[in-house]
């Protein structure tokens, strides 16, 4: 007879903890999208060069690319350029066949490649860097991958934005609803840097193919969407 007590008690103590649970469930609430978009100034980019060779042996194209590659190490020195700033050069160099599917392919020469990367500031010097690496030896430049000191710092700016324009949205649908605007529930965000940066460092590509490297530096673009869930009064 206890155990069953017990159990009834135990069974009233469940029933009268469910409904608060399903009013809180239950409470009104509203769900707002906020976009932010913000555009801050480059600090600094990284410049690839790079020397694209075909000869007739390994060691004409080898011999090619040590003396020009030397050539453009020793021009970025002599401008000042920090060893701390000339990242990873590299090299490549393989045979060139008449017919990739050929059992039996001839060798019609060798292909050769190196290349260097310069991280430059401020970034508005990167036409004057792209210049020297041409005139230097490069026959190509690319990846121009522009940057700010502190990315964190304007992605929160965006982020703010995005929830300020959030809370607007929310207060104006209360509003028409005869409701205030509670606290903030829930906030899901999706943050993404604006493809508008990537389209104009492949412009500047087709630029210093060209040998027009009389660059301006393009404004950073940080973005952030958020989805905030609002209790209402």
């Amino acid at each position: 007879m206890k155990a069953t007590l017990a159990g009834l008690a135990g069974f009233f103590i469940a029933l009268t903890l469910v409904p608060p649970a399903l009013a809180a469930e239950e409470r009104p609430v509203i769900t707002t999208e906020g976009f932010g978009q913000v555009k801050v100034p480059a600090d600094g980019v990284v410049i690839t060069g790079w020397i694209e060779l075909v000869g007739p042996s390994s060691e004409a194209v080898h011999e090619e690319l040590a003396n020009r590659s030397a050539a453009i190490l020793k021009a970025l020195r002599d401008a000042g350029v920090p060893e701390a700033q000339i990242v990873a050069p590299s090299f490549e160099l393989d045979a060139a066949s008449r017919r990739y599917d050929d059992p039996n392919p001839k060798i019609k020469g060798y292909w050769g490649r190196w290349s260097v990367s310069v991280d430059v500031a401020p970034a508005d010097v990167a036409g004057t860097v792209s210049a020297l690496l041409l005139e230097a030896g490069a026959n190509e430049i690319s990846n121009f991958d522009y940057f700010v000191a502190d990315p964190e710092a304007a992605q929160a700016m965006a982020r703010k934005a995005a929830i300020d324009q959030a809370r607007t949205r929310a207060e104006s649908y209360a509003e028409a609803i005869g409701k205030r605007l509670g606290t903030a529930l829930r906030i899901d965000t999706d943050p993404d840097r604006d493809m508008r940066n990537r389209r104009a460092a492949d412009e500047i590509v087709v630029q210093a193919r060209k040998r027009e490297v009389s660059l301006i530096a393009p404004p950073q673009v940080f973005s952030d969407t958020v989805y905030v869930t609002w209790e209402l009064k």
